[in-house]
């Protein structure tokens, strides 16, 4: 569902004059034009972690609260966070779309053509852009389900390798974007096996399950993956681990998604929220 079309029909009813209050949700901390979305407040509060507080703005005019994210975030993505938010999942779609990018102040999620060398799965790209914005959000319960659907992705063929050093690059500097990580683990955490976040480990462990399938891992760009294997001592180490078995021995041990969830400690939902469609 698109980000406009979830602006334009959803809207809340609440009884008393304290839920009255819905959030607005912008990807821009200073630049409101790169997209924004209403959620109720009540519903937004339910889903965040037993120990977050977050910090709303009260602009003079309005009623509706601000929450102004400060990192790079996809608005489709945006409009798939309300789409679980509602209804506990999101709408996948088939397709090529431009691959990560972490440069890239607004990244999308628009689909290609044809799938080309710069492309790769929707699927891939918009769980990975998901669980950083659940990351963001403080939202550990959207961050597991776009586990799911990357471990889903992972599982189905591709037209061309999911697994390259760009996505490699990209989860990595996503997982390690919290402040409290890079304040905690400084450069342990680029280096240390126990300091990676639930994202890099994922990634990590299926790129060695599967590293032997060019089908599933791009190995036409060595010299980058040699590059990434020098970054990082911990994915070093379990990669050389993981090389002196088979690739159907390194297969055996099945992975699941619930393996890399980030703990969920949430607050108690409340009764559902009365949906009225505005014309």
């Amino acid at each position: 569902m698109a980000l406009s079309s979830l602006q334009a029909h959803f809207t809340d009813h609440f009884d008393s004059a304290r839920d009255n209050r819905v959030v607005k949700i912008c990807l821009g901390r200073y630049n409101a034009s790169l997209g924004s979305i209403y959620v109720p407040y009540e519903l937004l509060e339910s889903v965040y972690g037993s120990h977050h507080h977050a910090y709303y703005h009260q602009p003079k005019s309005g009623t509706a609260l601000e929450l102004l994210l400060s990192r790079s975030n996809c608005p489709e993505v945006l409009g798939l966070f309300v789409q679980w938010l509602y209804t506990g999942k999101y709408t996948e779609l088939n397709g090529p779309v431009k691959n990560v990018d972490c440069s890239t102040t607004t990244p999308l999620l628009d689909m290609c053509e044809s799938h080309g060398k710069d492309t790769m799965e929707w699927t891939v790209k918009a769980a990975v852009l998901a669980w950083s914005l659940g990351q963001e959000l403080h939202v550990p319960a959207f961050q597991n389900y776009a586990m799911t659907r990357l471990f889903a992705a992972f599982s189905r063929p591709s037209k061309r390798p999911l697994l390259t050093p760009a996505l490699y690059e990209c989860v990595s500097i996503l997982d390690r974007g919290s402040f409290e990580r890079l304040l905690i683990g400084g450069l342990a955490a680029k280096l240390e096996w126990k300091h990676k976040g639930h994202l890099e480990r994922a990634m990590d462990v299926t790129i060695i399950r599967n590293w032997g399938d060019a089908a599933v891992v791009d190995q036409e760009d060595l010299e980058s993956w040699a590059s990434v294997l020098g970054s990082c001592d911990g994915f070093r180490t379990k990669f050389l681990e993981g090389s002196l078995l088979s690739l159907e021995k390194r297969r055996e041990k099945v992975l699941v998604a619930e393996a890399y969830f980030v703990p969920l400690r949430t607050r108690p939902r409340k009764p559902s929220l009365t949906i009225v469609r505005k014309d």
